[in-house]
């Protein structure tokens, strides 16, 4: 993002001090094709994902210039972003905010022999505002659920045939927790068309769709997602 928005940045004051240049360029691209259908049928996380870099990059850059100018942009290749909240909101770039670091136990040592983790990372509120935009609610609800976002680590485990994930985040709120925990709950019951079920109450939600067991547990900041493929399992892992 500090790249690719420093190139676009850098290229439309270069344009916008050659007026000339400009008009040509408009005038080519005009009568040139261009066909974005791959773009538009891919998955959000990968449309979105390649685009990122380019326009919240452009917005980052343009706020470290008004910060001071390219000296502020030089100084950042030396004190790179930690993470994306960082690139949607500069002024936590500016301010050093940064994520916190979330610990999460080996979680298939809690499922038996025949499970093997397969992956263990971090999403980050961008992934987080994309995920959750990928069903019926709005951009502006996904986005307002995932600010707030201060750390978050998953691990997701495979026994071939089954999936199991176990994803901690801390919220800079308890309100943003709560605010997030709604706004899973309801990706969940859209994707898996889930219904709620017994053990539910205000701090736990326990869904239930075809082959698919969820859990979504609030304490304070820290909100706990696990998916398993039944009840049993989710129940081992939180």
């Amino acid at each position: 993002a500090l790249i690719e928005g420093d190139a676009t940045v850098a290229q439309s004051e270069y344009l916008a001090d050659r007026p000339g240049l400009l008009v040509r360029l408009t005038a080519e691209l005009m009568t040139a094709e261009f066909s974005s259908d791959q773009l538009e049928s891919a998955p959000p996380i990968i449309r979105e994902s390649l685009l990122f870099p380019y326009d919240h990059g452009a917005s980052f850059v343009s706020a470290l210039r008004e910060e001071g100018g390219w000296d502020r942009v030089d100084e950042a290749y030396a004190s790179l972003p930690s993470s994306t909240e960082q690139i949607l909101h500069p002024e936590k770039y500016l301010n050093d905010e940064q994520p916190v670091s979330v610990e999460l136990r080996e979680i298939t040592s809690s499922l038996g022999g025949d499970w093997t983790e397969v992956d263990d990372g971090t999403f980050g509120e961008f992934q987080i505002d994309v995920l959750l935009g990928g069903q019926e609610q709005s951009a502006e609800t996904a986005e307002a659920a995932a600010a707030g976002w201060g750390g978050d680590r998953y691990r997701i485990a495979t026994n071939q045939d089954q999936t199991a994930i176990v994803w901690s985040s801390i919220w800079e709120s308890s309100t943003d927790a709560q605010e997030f925990a709604d706004s899973l709950t309801v990706y969940d019951e859209q994707r898996f068309d889930a219904q709620r079920q017994a053990g539910s109450n205000a701090g736990t939600v326990n869904l239930a769709g075809d082959g698919v067991f969820s859990r979504i547990i609030v304490e304070g900041e820290q909100v706990t997602y696990v998916q398993a493929p039944d009840e049993v399992t989710a129940y081992l892992l939180a």
